[in-house]
């Protein structure tokens, strides 16, 4: 239940209902501004907008079609999940009205309204207005990795032309010897980043012009412009503080008793220094910088006599000293080493590479839209540059007039709704303004800049953080409301989330100050749990007593591991990597356990509105990084006998199933690549042993493997000769089955040959696994398709592609409902929530930027940095622009990560646990107790940007705690106390320190990964060893060893069943000669294996039904009509042009002309249902004839069907079964028709038993002879 808190009783003199909150109201109510809502995690901003919606459709006052609304999405699961929520909330009004035909016409049309992604908006306005831009309205849209191969092979036609030019050969020759490093790679990633950069903005060419005119006339007072100053003003204001505070702490060592009070005249002095640098700074006076920073001098200290003072003080003041020192030579070799004329000259200098760069990037968008309308194709980027196109008259200006087509467009919407407005880009942003109404009146945005975290997708999130400072109450541009109260977490979660980031995420650092109007406020009031006894057999049984049952209302826990180098892998990285991630697996492995299988613990289910006890399931494992890392979590977690599941963006070509087929294909392109080769051998393809291996490299010990596998397929003993022999044979055919260039063949021929898709639909997780290898099968016919290259290109392009930033992804495919944990990246968890969250790898480096060189950087603001090198005499420094471009890209850096962290740790309901690891406890406890005299809320902007890692900043907030002792004591701090807020704050946590000096002992895996079972095993053992061996102890042991499992005949049955298994059920089977039908074997034999070139029965009834499923029942149902919804559905791609063809339009839009088909048109849209899925458990007996009751044991079958077509009247329903056969023999006709009354039989139970309704009629309808046939049940 919530707790509704509300500012006031009512907005305006409207009561607020229940369940919303003042502030909720207010954003589902307000009209007449654009309005910019800022909902903090867990705020219900989604149910916000979809109540937003439906009271502007149901507005009795001012009432709103479904088709005046643009709604514009995320993805498109959000725009499917908010259509069904609005669809939802109709159907309830029209329960409560019948009669509304307004609210009905609504309805209809809800699928036809503008909810979508941007991308998909663009789309639907580029082929309406096709013709203003003279392109074909059938394009197709490539995807990603589309769009990634086609630009890879795009960039390298450029390098090779240039090179093949003898003036552009000669630029790009001296462009790479300055920034290209040992090829070109380097080079053309710059140029494909630098062009995605520029796409992101409205007018890329005149983004792309920027940068070259402000390398070729550079105005000496650049320098002290707007943009720039502000940026190099920011840097040295926060690093003067730094080196500020850093002579403090020396004044203050030196005042100690013992310290060196000899150095404090000239440490005075240093702080007077750095004080009036400061303050220069912070008044923008470059001129006073330059005179300062230049003259500026640190005289040696006072020498002190030995015995004068401590020896250690002395050398620590000294430290504190030279680091200050480091810091102000640091900002004067940047800045201020040089005069502005200086700086100007240098950026003329660059302005050759800067011109060269951009004419690369210029001719690679050229030439790659060339590509495109070769194959009549476009990307998601070309959607909003030709949508931008129809609604503007020109680009001239910085105000381009809105064309006839965006008036008509804006006239037509009269309210604009943006979901996620924080992850929206300059091009996007400017589209959005150009489609609502001109006035600031209709644009409704929703999100949370504190969870954008797609900055590497090129969103901006200052478009957001721009607007929330222009819009306040009463004024004309816009109304900001803010969202804050989070009804997901416990209050124990909300107060700790709001205790780290008021600390660290402050306006310099995290773009964005967490203050009153940022932070989180628990709305939800989670109900009383009385505490009882678990009357939990097992663990009765094991430990003799009763457990507490309790609730998660615990202290947020922080485990922090210390890591070791390992001596025997000290220098393997990967080694050391598994190393770390196992200590921490070990830590959450425990953990798990212990809230699974310790004490009883129970979560609130809020759709039963109930507590129940925690399962697996209801934890989750977040990672920043997960690609490399996950692999080794969920081994470990595994061992420990703990049911985990990943799913994983990054890992398509990590799973092991795909790496094999990957090699196979290797080596079908050049068998001479031992790796490959090795990899296949030893895969289940072939089976080989290590020893065979071996074996084989006696027959040939030099040269390529190839040659000793031939030899040894020759000479070799039998079996293994005739393997090899076999696999040989087949990798001739599969070549030369490549040299003929289909390559989709080529693989289906490969799975068709090995078995392999079988054989690993057979392995744990096997679904996965076959979905990946479809996935794969998937891909190859796409590149084929796209680029009609062979087996060499499409192994080259998946090799640039794992080289690169794009991976096709891990196959989606259901089962992860099952009971485990869930392990999966903190992108991945955005939009979600878990009862249970654990963040791993929290001592991981920060991401410190994604650069491609060195050397070359970029920025959507500021444009392109240079360093400045000389190849000749090999030496390099930063200009002034590369400066400040690092500068400011490393602090977005960190401000996206720090919104990354607030994401990962908000997205636990009930629990939370961070586990982090660090080098050294000691010294790093000693850093992060630093700032433990720091009374500000705020931690200093110097420390925040310097830190390493998220734990830094975790640690350093939690040792000014007063439950932060654990870290005070590690780095040898007694006794400390403060009367701070932070100190007294009233968040609740609890610090284990893992392997450290006082601190808790890493659990050993080999102890947690014994079963249960294996631990009794042992007891056993042991009891055996200490005790006497008589007769009683051997019957007994007999007796275990001889006893049989009661139930064996059951276990052997499918605890799922699908109709056909039931056909004993049900007289008629007894009537009809028909074969028995067996159970589907383990692994059904998937279509795409088949040998059949003709597509089969089974397939035209798929096709059929799909058709059946997705008509529009309100449009033209004749022939014609439908073959227009058939086409329709082919564009959509709900059927494939090969599944269309196997559809007759006629024999549809027979049925319609029917009794029968007559009858579900006066019933549609609402009393139609069609392809309803429905479960069932039913005794096993019932489905299995072969077994009695008392076998049966009371356990149940579930049961799994669809029915095509369901219509319900007020007295019962009629259900439909439509079927494709041919049924011409009036024989076959009736045989067919005994046959599938079972099938009908079954439903008719089903909708009975289910919904409680009965059912009055039940046809068959066979489309060949446009019969219906009324069928008893």
């Amino acid at each position: 239940m919530k707790k509704w808190v509300r500012e006031m009783g009512e907005v305006g003199n409207t009561a607020i209902p229940e369940p919303w909150d003042y502030n909720q109201w207010e954003a589902i109510t307000q009209k007449g501004t654009n309005i910019l809502v800022s909902a903090g995690a867990g705020a219900g901003k989604t149910a916000v907008l979809v109540e937003r919606i439906i009271r502007r459709i149901v507005d009795p006052e001012d009432p709103l079609r479904v088709d005046n609304l643009l709604v514009v999405t995320f993805t498109e699961a959000a725009a499917a999940e908010m259509r069904e929520r609005i669809a939802g909330a109709l159907k309830e009004r029209l329960r409560d009205d019948p009669g509304n035909h307004y609210l009905y016409r609504q309805f209809l049309t809800l699928e036809s309204a503008d909810i979508s992604t941007i991308h998909s908006f663009c789309a639907k306005v580029v082929r309406k207005y096709f013709y203003l831009l003279g392109i074909d309205p059938q394009f197709d849209v490539l995807d990603e990795i589309q769009t990634q191969m086609l630009k890879e092979e795009v960039v390298d036609s450029l390098f090779e032309r240039w090179y093949g030019d003898d003036i552009k050969g000669k630029k790009l020759a001296s462009l790479r010897e300055h920034y290209g490093g040992r090829d070109d790679s380097n080079l053309k990633e710059a140029v494909l980043r630098i062009y995605d950069l520029s796409r992101s903005q409205p007018f890329p060419e005149k983004w792309l012009n920027g940068i070259k005119k402000f390398y070729e006339s550079p105005d000496p007072e650049f320098f002290t412009q707007e943009e720039i100053a502000e940026i190099v003003l920011q840097q040295v204001i926060i690093e003067l503080a730094h080196g500020l505070e850093l002579i403090i702490r020396a004044v203050k060592t030196a005042s100690l008793p013992s310290g060196p009070a000899g150095y404090l005249d000239t440490l005075n002095d240093d702080m007077e220094r750095l004080k009036r640098l400061l303050t220069l700074a912070q008044e923008g006076d470059f001129d006073g910088l330059f005179e300062g920073f230049l003259s500026i001098d640190f005289p040696q200290l006072k020498p002190q006599k030995r015995g004068e003072a401590d020896e250690k003080l002395k050398k620590r003041v000294q430290e504190l000293r030279q680091e200050a020192k480091n810091i102000v030579f640091s900002i004067r070799d940047r800045y201020f080493s040089r005069t502005p004329e200086e700086y100007a000259d240098e950026m003329k200098e660059l302005g050759c590479f800067a011109e060269t760069l951009v004419e690369l990037v210029m001719e690679f968008g050229r030439d790659f839209d060339s590509a495109k309308r070769e194959m009549g194709c476009l990307d998601f980027s070309d959607l909003e540059h030709y949508c931008l196109k129809v609604l503007i008259k020109d680009e001239e200006g910085e105000n381009p007039t809105p064309s006839e087509a965006a008036e008509e467009i804006r006239n037509h919407y009269e309210e604009v709704l943006v979901d996620e407005y924080q992850d929206t880009n300059s091009i996007q942003d400017f589209l959005l303004s150009l489609v609502s109404k001109p006035k600031n009146n209709n644009l409704f945005m929703v999100g949370d800049v504190k969870q954008s975290i797609y900055r590497f997708r090129l969103a901006e999130p200052e478009l957001f953080l721009e607007k929330y400072s222009r819009y306040s109450d009463g004024q004309e541009e816009g109304r900001k409301i803010d969202l804050n109260f989070n009804y997901r977490s416990r209050k124990e979660i909300i107060d700790c989330v709001n205790f780290i980031f008021k600390q660290i995420m402050t306006p310099a650092v995290g773009e964005i100050k967490y203050d009153s109007s940022a932070e989180l406020k628990c709305g939800m009031e989670y109900p009383a749990f009385e505490l009882v006894e678990s009357e939990n057999s097992i663990e009765k049984r094991k430990t003799g007593e009763k457990k507490k049952a309790r609730v998660l209302n615990e202290p947020v826990e922080l485990h922090i591991i210390e890591r070791r180098r390992d001596g025997d892998f000290s220098d393997d990285e990967e080694m050391q990597l598994w190393k770390n991630i196992e200590k921490e697996a070990l830590v959450i492995g425990r953990r798990i356990k212990d809230l699974v299988e310790g004490e009883a613990y129970f979560v609130y289910d809020r759709g039963k509105k109930e507590y129940r006890r925690l399962s697996y399931k209801d934890i989750a494992v977040l990672i920043r990084a997960a690609k490399g890392k996950v692999p080794y979590m969920v081994d470990i977690l595994r061992r420990m006998g703990i049911p985990v599941y990943a799913d994983l963006d990054t890992g398509f070509f990590e799973a092991p199933e795909v790496k094999v087929i990957l090699s196979l294909l290797e080596i079908i392109d050049n068998p001479r690549q031992d790796i490959p080769l090795a990899a296949v051998l030893r895969s289940p393809i072939v089976g080989l042993k290590a020893e065979d291996m071996a074996e084989i490299r006696l027959f040939k010990t030099q040269g390529d493997y190839i040659d000793a596998v031939r030899k040894a397929a020759l000479h070799g003993e039998k079996e293994l000769s005739s393997r090899l022999r076999d696999f040989l044979n087949h990798l001739e055919e599969w070549r030369t089955l490549a040299r003929r260039g289909c390559l989709y063949d080529l693989i289906l021929d490969i799975y068709r040959t090995t078995g392999y898709y079988e054989y690993v639909g057979g392995l744990p997780f096997g679904s996965q696994r076959q979905a990946n290898l479809s996935f794969l099968l998937d891909q190859a016919r796409s590149f084929e398709n796209r680029f009609g290259q062979g087996l060499t290109g499409f192994l080259k392009h998946i090799r640039q592609i794992m080289l690169g930033t794009v991976d096709l992804g891990r196959a989606r495919e259901l089962g992860s409902e099952e009971d485990a944990v869930q392990v999966m990246s903190i992108h991945k968890s955005k939009g979600l929530e878990f009862p249970v969250v654990f963040i791993a790898d929290l001592g991981s480096r920060l991401n410190q930027g994604n650069r491609i060189l060195n050397d070359i950087i970029f920025h959507r603001k500021y444009g392109l940095g240079l360093m400045i090198v000389d190849p000749k005499r090999d030496y390099k420094y930063p200009s002034l622009i590369y400066s400040c471009i690092d500068f400011i890209s490393k602090r977005e850096e960190l401000a996206e990560e720090l919104r990354i962290l607030y994401v990962a740790m908000t997205r636990a309901r009930e629990k939370l646990i961070l586990v982090g690891s660090a080098w050294d406890l000691e010294a790093k406890s000693r850093l992060w107790c630093d700032q433990i005299f720091c009374e500000d809320w705020e931690l200093p902007d110097y420390f925040l940007a310097g830190a390493g890692s998220r734990l830094d900043w975790i640690c350093a907030a939690l040792a000014r705690h007063k439950l932060g002792e654990p870290l005070r004591r590690c780095a040898g701090i007694e006794d400390f106390t403060s009367f701070a807020p932070v100190y007294n704050d009233s968040s609740k946590w609890q610090i284990t320190l893992w392997d450290a000096e006082e601190g808790e002992e890493l659990p050993d895996l080999g102890e947690e990964t014994d079963g249960s079972f294996l631990k009794d095993f042992e007891n056993l053992v042991q009891r055996v060893s200490e005790t006497d061996i008589n007769e009683n102890l051997y019957e007994e042991i007999n007796k275990i060893m001889d006893w049989k499992y009661p139930y064996k005949k059951l276990s052997e049955k499918a605890a799922k069943a699908a109709i056909r298994d039931l056909k004993h059920r049900f007289n008629v089977w007894e009537e009809l000669d028909v074969e028995e039908v067996n159970l589907s074997p383990l692994v059904e034999r998937p279509a795409f294996l088949g040998e059949r070139k003709e597509a089969s029965a089974a397939e035209r009834g798929i096709a059929v039904h799909a058709v059946f499923q997705h008509l529009d029942l309100t449009k033209k149902l004749d022939s014609s009509g439908i073959a227009l919804q058939i086409k329709e559905m082919v564009e959509e791609e709900i059927l494939s042009p090969k599944e269309a063809a196997l559809v007759n339009p006629d024999e549809i839009a027979a049925f319609f002309r029917t009794p029968l088909g007559k009858r579900l048109l006066t019933k549609a849209p609402f009393g139609v249902f069609r392809e309803v899925p429905f479960t069932l458990g039913l005794p096993a007996e019932e489905v299995y004839s072969d077994l009695s009751k008392k076998e049966s044991q009371g356990e149940k079958v579930v049961v799994q069907g669809v029915i095509d077509c369901v219509i319900e009247e007020e007295d019962g329903f009629i259900l439909i079964d439509f079927k494709s056969d041919d049924v011409a023999d009036p024989e076959k006709l009736k045989k067919k028709i005994d046959e599938y009354s079972v099938q009908l039989a079954f439903y008719a139970e089903a909708l009975r038993s289910i919904w409680n309704k009965p059912v009055k009629e039940a046809y068959l309808y066979f489309l060949s002879v446009e019969k219906a046939v009324e069928i008893k049940v």
